[in-house]
């Protein structure tokens, strides 16, 4: 029974991998737009952002003449907010917003976004997370497709290669699980929505729904989950595109910080109210780990889960523009995934204790 269901759950995320490949938007360096836009950054207290990384990609965005505005928010302590500081005097395009105080019971980055709608005013607005870096050419080529299409563009970003075994972990995350169950219309409503509020990347929208959003509704457990529930309400659904190499994706170098940020990444999904995605990515990496995990109680089935899953990755490969040393540590990237919601599961298991 679980050999056969790792089969027929893989063989569903092959097809609709490759349906949302195919109808995706591929971002590319031909578009051009010269409107204005903005850009919005909402760092939460237990996220990082590194600020060499960002500085190497505001440098390249000085073409933009005035037409760019970056907003950084920062929540609570930041160690390198003086930085910041010093950085929005030299690029005076780069607003820098620090909130030391905020309501009980609500979600930082949700909240700060609310604070400072109504002095964003661009034609085109987009909101990523602090590890989901553009480049000039994702902005021209987003802020283009928005004024041509009129929709909400959701991007996917490529795994970044700060080290091989780095990108083997990260290149299996929620943002898979999401892309490769996108798109089934029974599922859209009560999954899909769930899964887009945990993954990774940048979404795109004009101002109209942007305005639209109530991003300091309470319960709401972060700004794409608040993005999701309107767009839902709205009945407007978004596209898909994928980032090519415009559009990167940074994780944790060392195995400590990375197996932490795997316990925090299980924990944000079990906080969550609906419990749907905690699950659907548990499934997503006992089926990714299945080969290894059941070789022994299901030698045939995990031989031919295996090949299908040779083929999943293939297409991830094509998708995402991973390595193919990436692709070949999909063992050792799953397990550490397993490992770390074992992790979780002990660390909930003592808290309950206490």
């Amino acid at each position: 029974m679980l050999g056969l269901l790792a089969l027929g759950f893989t063989s569903l995320m092959i097809y609709t991998l490759v349906k949302n490949a195919l109808f995706g938007i591929q971002l590319n360096k031909t578009s051009s737009f010269h409107g204005p836009l903005e850009l919005v950054i909402p760092v939460g207290a237990n996220q990082s952002i590194v600020f060499e990384r960002w500085l190497d990609a505001i440098d390249s965005f000085t073409p933009f003449n005035g037409q760019l505005k970056i907003h950084f928010l920062f929540d609570g302590v930041q160690p390198d907010l003086d930085q910041w500081k010093k950085l929005s005097s030299t690029y005076p395009w780069i607003k820098i917003h620090h909130f030391t105080q905020r309501p009980n019971e609500t979600e930082s980055c949700s909240w700060m976004i609310d604070q400072i709608s109504s002095s964003i005013d661009s034609s085109v607005i987009m909101i990523t997370d602090p590890q989901t870096i553009p480049g000039p050419e994702a902005l021209i080529s987003l802020g283009s497709f928005i004024s041509e299409k009129q929709i909400p563009i959701y991007t996917i970003p490529q795994t970044a290669q700060v080290s091989i075994l780095s990108e083997a972990i990260f290149s299996l995350n929620p943002t898979l699980t999401f892309i490769s169950l996108f798109g089934i219309k029974k599922w859209r409503k009560h999954f899909s929505q769930n899964l887009f509020g945990t993954s990774d990347g940048l979404l795109c929208l004009d101002l109209k729904l942007f305005r639209s959003i109530d991003f300091k509704s309470m319960g709401i457990t972060s700004w794409k989950d608040a993005a999701a529930l309107e767009m839902q309400e709205q009945e407007i659904r978004f596209q898909i595109a994928f980032g090519e190499k415009f559009l990167k994706r940074f994780h944790s170098k060392t195995l400590d910080m990375a197996l932490e940020e795997i316990a925090q990444t299980w924990q944000m999904m079990w906080n969550k109210k609906n419990k749907s995605t905690f699950w659907i990515f548990a499934a997503s990496v006992f089926v990714w780990s299945f080969p290894v995990l059941c070789l022994i109680t299901h030698p045939f089935w995990a031989i031919a889960s295996f090949f299908l899953l040779v083929l999943f990755r293939f297409f991830t490969k094509i998708v995402f523009q991973e390595s193919w040393t990436s692709v070949v540590l999909h063992p050792v990237g799953s397990g550490f995934w397993v490992i770390g919601l074992v992790k979780f599961l002990i660390y909930k298991f003592k808290r309950e204790q206490v």
